[in-house]
């Protein structure tokens, strides 16, 4: 029935939406370094505000969102989506850092073969304290093409302008470029493996432009899901990212550069064809030569969704 109905949105318009709740446990929620005292050169040994610093707090997550798809011709449809997510923190101190982002998407695909086409206009706002902290308007196209059964390539570019409403200082164009393949496995557990890999660059484009602020960036995503049990779910992903700035920091007399690396490990369990929960653990490590953009933070996420 499931791929029945994934065959309709090829000639009937077809709709979806989902509400999530749950919870957790986030051990740097504002990413944070680890001591307060740091050392920079062009002032001296230093303490940061302890905003600054590392700190741990449980948080309440609550999501909501649909989608629709609406054919127009043969192999072509309209789409478009919605998409709130609220992370709220349970100490008062902690509470600075609660997040809310609001994203919404339109767009249009079309379907030939073995060809898949996607353009989209998609916007979004982050708060941080009930304050918007980042505005985003990008456009995207995807070409993916399916070899075979098992096997299916992916070829993606990507604009996006950035806007820092509280720091104009950090405004800035988004450029980038990426492949993927994605691989299927005949197996009891189904195994699932995709990779991809993007290039970029984010271009600071405050007056005058502070290239302090400009960074490339290199990323390597790869994850694996597999169905170990009826009902079951269970899904791993690695993730590197390099970015190196263009100029040095003013106040650390340094190039910035950073090295990111992400392990991702989640459990899903269906309760009913509408019910699901799921259980999700994140590791990300920021390694940088300039002390003050070190962090490393632990989450843990609980939550139950229910689609409709």
């Amino acid at each position: 029935m499931d791929s029945i109905r994934s065959q309709e949105t090829r000639y009937t318009t077809t709709a979806g939406a989902y509400a999530e709740l749950g919870g957790g446990w986030d051990s740097n929620v504002n990413s944070g370094v680890g001591s307060p005292i740091i050392t920079v050169p062009t002032l001296g040994t230093v303490q940061l505000a302890q905003s600054g610093v590392k700190s741990g707090n449980s948080f309440l997550h609550i999501g909501a969102g649909g989608q629709v798809s609406h054919p127009i011709a043969p192999g072509v449809a309209l789409i478009g989506g919605a998409s709130f997510e609220g992370k709220l923190h349970s100490d008062k101190f902690d509470s600075q850092f609660d997040q809310r982002s609001l994203a919404a998407y339109g767009g249009a695909t079309y379907l030939k073969d073995k060809d898949l086409y996607r353009a989209t206009l998609s916007v979004s706002q982050l708060s941080v304290d009930n304050r918007r902290f980042r505005d985003t308007v990008a456009l995207g196209a995807e070409w993916h093409r399916q070899f075979d059964e098992f096997n299916t390539g992916s070829v993606f570019a990507q604009y996006a302008r950035l806007a820092y409403p509280a720091s104009p200082v950090r405004d800035a164009d988004f450029y980038g470029f990426g492949v993927g393949w994605r691989r299927a496995f005949v197996g009891r557990i189904q195994p699932v493996f995709q990779v991809q890999a993007l290039l970029g660059q984010e271009k600071n484009d405050f007056a005058p432009v502070r290239n302090d602020l400009t960074r490339d960036v290199a990323t390597l995503r790869g994850s694996i899901a597999i169905t170990p049990a009826p009902k079951w779910g269970a899904s791993a992903g690695l993730t590197y990212t390099h970015s190196r700035f263009k100029a040095p920091d003013p106040l650390f007399a340094a190039t910035r550069g950073d090295n990111y690396y992400g392990v991702e490990v989640g459990a899903s369990y269906r309760v009913a064809k509408d019910l699901s929960l799921r259980a999700d653990y994140l590791y990300s490590n920021n390694d940088s030569n300039i002390a003050l953009y070190e962090y490393k933070r632990h989450a843990v996420t609980f939550r139950a969704r229910y689609e409709f």
